[in-house]
């Protein structure tokens, strides 16, 4: 940052929530490289809410996951109805096209994948700040061809599985234990294991119930 701007122009407050300490802590660091005033990290949602009232932090950066007792953008929902008027910069491991349509819909004004540059992070929360919109230009593009092709669709989330991985997300999401999976499968249950594990990531779900529900929203079984 310019040392101009540093005399000129108070730093951004920004409140860090996401579940991994470590995590907050690298983010915390890069972003006061930057000249960005990191006024806490919280890991719990309720914590979270809590201090951002008290703070009015200028932007919050989340995460969209906070273990098992929350899941998908309701941290966000629950953030926003205790305070509005929050600038919220969604930040994530997961790029589902839903995922982002959600977040920009429930009033985040950013979508950043943690494989970006760490820029791209600071550019959002700047934008953020202002009251602004950004956004990555790859998603962008993903969004811009959605609205400018009614008939398109986007590829369903479970398309990024291979097909023994959809073979295993259809017989847990029907209520199959690891180990009746394994056996059907021909697989030790440890492969099993590791392969739920893969498509929780995947899919953004944290638990059999949810993996169940997005496999019936998705059509994946009845």
């Amino acid at each position: 940052m310019k040392a101009e701007n540093a005399t000129t122009t108070k730093p951004i407050r920004v409140l860090i929530a996401d579940d991994h300490p470590l995590v907050m802590e690298g983010v915390a660091a890069a972003l006061q490289r930057f000249g960005i005033d990191v006024v806490g990290c919280e890991s719990s949602v309720r914590e979270v809410v809590q201090r951002c009232v008290k703070t009015r932090p200028d932007v919050v950066v989340m995460d969209v996951r906070f273990g098992p007792a929350m899941n998908g953008l309701e941290a966000v929902k629950l953030l926003l109805q205790a305070r509005p008027q929050a600038k919220v910069v969604i930040y994530t491991q997961f790029d589902q096209i839903e995922l982002v349509q959600e977040a920009y819909k429930s009033g985040c004004l950013a979508f950043v994948t943690k494989i970006s540059d760490p820029e791209d992070l600071v550019s959002a929360i700047r934008k953020a700040a202002q009251g602004e919109t950004f956004l990555l230009p790859e998603i962008g593009e993903r969004l811009a061809l959605l609205s400018i092709r009614p008939g398109h669709k986007a590829p369903p989330v479970h398309a990024k599985l291979s097909e023994r991985d959809t073979d295993v997300f259809k017989l847990l999401a029907k209520g199959h234990t690891i180990a009746e999976t394994a056996k059907t499968m021909a697989l030790s249950p440890r492969t099993i294991s590791n392969i739920c594990l893969h498509i929780k990531q995947v899919l953004g779900v944290q638990n059999i119930p949810e993996m169940t529900r997005l496999a019936v929203k998705l059509g994946v079984i009845d």
